[in-house]
């Protein structure tokens, strides 16, 4: 009999919590039959799907870039306007200019510039940038020594100058004058020494060969030779002479006088030779013999030139 009441009062509960629960708003109370018979609305009607927008579009514009500011969420970052890379004749224009300049380590960075428009170009300017720059020291030098008259210094750096540089011409053709005019000296003094006096003359010869290049040395012994006589009889070739000079043949009777003195460099043949060289006349020949004579024979020999109209003061001057 309890349980009996324990149900009827749970059942009249439950019917209590819904009549409360669909009551009306207004307190009118609507029936259950009232509720069942009332048209239901219509569902909404869905969104219409986005058109055609990729899922990762929509998540791009809905997800905030990191560090965004505020407010600019979902809204496209501006492009960044860059400017156009320079032309390949823009900065071969440019690097000509570096090139007319002799602005070396400009050259070489205007090169790597150029390089990916024009690798070929490129290549051949950063070349001349290089070697023109390992020259550059080397030309300072050759011109340093050549100031001194430093023939030997200046012929060493010269050679370590490379011969495509620019400058190298100019600098070739001052060092050219300045080695032309040390053979020319060299050999007027070779021709100042007694003729067959080949002693004094090597002597001479290694003196400036230690302090010059060598073409120097070279050059002025093959304009001004002097051929040491060997087994060669002096008294055969100065009668020869003798002979040579009686006949009128004297050209070939100083010749012959010459030899004698290369042979043995006797003061007599000196003097043979000395007067013959009046007699011809020739200054140049009479003035090789002239500084060999001893004081008595230019006394006994000098009106052979005066004759000749070779005067002392032309034999004495340098």
């Amino acid at each position: 009999m309890l349980a009996g009441v324990v149900v009827a009062g749970a059942a009249i509960a439950i019917v209590a919590a819904l009549a409360k629960r669909d009551a009306a708003p207004a307190g009118r109370s609507i029936s259950y039959d009232q509720i069942a018979a009332a048209p239901q609305p219509e569902p909404a009607a869905a969104p219409p799907p986005p058109a055609t927008t990729p899922a990762t579009a929509t998540t791009t514009a809905t997800t905030p870039a990191a560090g965004a500011a505020p407010g600019t969420a979902g809204e496209p970052e501006p492009e960044i306007e860059m400017d156009p890379a320079p032309a390949a004749s823009e900065l071969e224009a440019e690097c000509r200019k570096y090139l007319a300049e002799r602005k070396w380590h400009e050259l070489e960075l205007c090169a790597d510039k150029l390089q990916p428009a024009d690798p070929k170009r490129a290549e051949q300017l950063k070349t001349r940038a290089t070697l023109e720059s390992a020259s550059a020291p080397h030309l300072a030098a050759v011109e340093a020594a050549l100031e001194k008259k430093d023939l030997l210094r200046a012929k060493a750096e010269l050679d370590r100058v490379w011969k495509g540089c620019g400058k190298y011409p100019q600098v070739k053709a001052r060092y050219d004058e300045v080695e032309q005019a040390a053979i020319d000296t060299l050999a007027g003094n070779l021709e100042k020494i007694n003729a067959g006096d080949c002693k004094e003359y090597l002597r001479v010869v290694s003196l400036e060969s230690a302090s010059k290049p060598t073409r120097v040395a070279a050059e002025a012994q093959r304009r001004v030779p002097c051929v040491v006589q060997t087994n060669c009889n002096a008294h055969q070739l100065a009668d020869k002479g003798k002979e040579l000079f009686v006949a009128g043949k004297r050209t070939a009777a100083l010749e012959s006088f010459e030899a004698a003195w290369s042979c043995s460099q006797s003061a007599l043949y000196a003097q043979m030779a000395f007067v013959t060289a009046c007699n011809l006349p020739s200054v140049a020949k009479a003035k090789l013999f002239w500084k060999r004579l001893t004081p008595q024979s230019k006394t006994r020999s000098i009106d052979d030139c005066v004759r000749n109209r070779i005067t002392q003061d032309m034999l004495d001057a340098p």
